[in-house]
């Protein structure tokens, strides 16, 4: 996700946090992450595009 001091570390930054780096490989790309089903059986969906820009 964009360059040095931009994406993942620009996050990390701004919500003082620590990032796992070993699983952020887990975020990129178009395949969803496994999750378990709750008990409404329902999901959201949140789409962003390649600006960032999200719907």
């Amino acid at each position: 996700m964009a360059g040095k001091g931009e994406g993942w570390e620009k996050l990390k930054k701004s919500i003082r946090a620590e990032l796992d780096e070993a699983r952020l490989d887990t975020f990129h790309g178009t395949v969803s992450v496994p999750f378990d089903a709750g008990d409404s059986r329902k999901v959201a969906v949140k789409i962003v595009d390649e600006r960032g820009s999200s719907r």
